[in-house]
């Protein structure tokens, strides 16, 4: 899996204090888990003295929470910038459909399967940690509301009429992607292959509702 942040950019000291501290956390819990993060190899990478840690973070656990809730945004918001340009350059019903197909396949590619291990490492971790499940929630609910905004274009367009709330279809679908997790690890190529397929009709099923288009 590639690392979350770029090698030396924890000291890149054209990078505010945080940004600094927050790379540094980042890829010691990239190489070794949360129990890498150490404060004193933290501050040396970032190039920081630890009153600036202190008063940025509080304390290690501050700066773990921090950490996390970053690298679970980056892992969620994955391709999301990239579809928003793409269905507004949709022109048909079938273009979207497309769209929502190449959809799955740019989620459960290689980048997919990494974004999808952090993002199921920072859920556990949150178990613990009410502050980061609420930056976790609010994270969730920034990228359904967005989710929701590219169906909607679909909506106004006359190419589905889907009798849910936007928002939770949204939800749900992240939900389902999620759950693919529990096959990465164990399952073959085929088995994998027929799940994406399960997941594609069970999609295109809720998006389309009155008409679905063959997966």
């Amino acid at each position: 899996m590639a690392a979350a942040s770029t090698p030396g950019r924890s000291g890149d000291k054209s990078l505010s204090v945080r940004v600094r501290l927050l790379e540094a956390t980042i890829a010691a819990i990239e190489e070794s888990g949360e129990a890498g993060v150490r404060i004193d190899r933290i501050c040396d990478d970032a190039h920081v003295a630890k009153a600036s840690l202190y008063h940025s973070f509080g304390d290690r656990d501050g700066l773990i929470t921090a950490a996390q809730a970053e690298r679970y945004r980056r892992a969620v918001r994955g391709q999301i910038d990239e579809y928003v340009l793409s269905i507004r350059q949709c022109h048909t019903r079938d273009e979207f459909a497309q769209l929502l197909r190449d959809w799955v396949t740019g989620l459960t590619d290689e980048r997919g399967v990494a974004r999808r291990r952090i993002r199921v490492d920072v859920l556990g971790s949150s178990v613990s940690r009410p502050s980061l499940r609420d930056q976790l929630a609010e994270v969730d609910q920034q990228v359904a509301r967005e989710v929701a905004a590219l169906l909607l274009i679909a909506h106004d367009r006359g190419w589905i009429n889907m009798p849910f709330d936007l928002e939770t279809a949204a939800m749900w679908w992240y939900g389902m992607l999620n759950g693919r997790y529990m096959l990465e690890h164990t399952a073959d190529a085929a088995r994998l292959a027929e799940w994406d397929r399960i997941a594609t009709t069970a999609m295109l099923a809720v998006v389309f509702t009155d008409d679905p288009p063959t997966s």
